[in-house]
């Protein structure tokens, strides 16, 4: 039995005025032939042409809080991204929550219903190097020995 992905969870726990609002912003993912399930619903929301409609659309805070939830990577919480940012003010925090609240409403970022943010795969992948960083270190010395690193401190 296939899991359910957690967008598929996400679009289960939402009211039915909340996925309304999904399905009027990213109508593409909604189109003929209808979605049977959620499952299905949330496969064509996270398809890299269907994200791709989106974007042009997105305010400059929209992009600017993807691309820093992007860098962050998996296991993102919505403190961990106000800290990057640098929202810290009650009215910086409203800020970011309206911008999460827009990125929800387009089905890009949403709560695990634990703490952490998820981020639509293609939407992450928008970025090649976001905030102009290279990956995490653990990704860039993955499978590189002790021995090895000591050999190219030493050149």
């Amino acid at each position: 039995m296939k899991s359910r992905s957690t967008l598929t969870t996400w679009l289960s726990r939402l009211d039915r005025s909340r996925l309304a609002r999904v399905l009027a912003l990213r109508n593409d993912a909604a189109s003929s032939p209808e979605p049977r399930t959620l499952g299905e619903l949330a496969d064509r929301l996270q398809r890299p042409g269907s994200v791709a409609l989106v974007l042009p659309h997105l305010t400059l805070p929209c992009l600017q809080a993807a691309e820093a939830l992007a860098a962050l990577g998996a296991g993102a919480t919505r403190d961990s991204l106000a800290e990057l940012l640098g929202s810290t003010s009650p009215a910086a925090v409203q800020a970011l929550d309206a911008t999460l609240e827009a990125l929800s409403d387009r089905a890009l970022v949403w709560h695990d219903g634990n703490e952490a943010l998820r981020m639509s795969t293609p939407l992450r992948q928008a970025w090649s190097t976001p905030l102009g960083l290279d990956a995490p270190l653990e990704e860039l010395l993955a499978g590189t020995t002790s021995e090895t690193c000591a050999a190219c401190w030493r050149s």
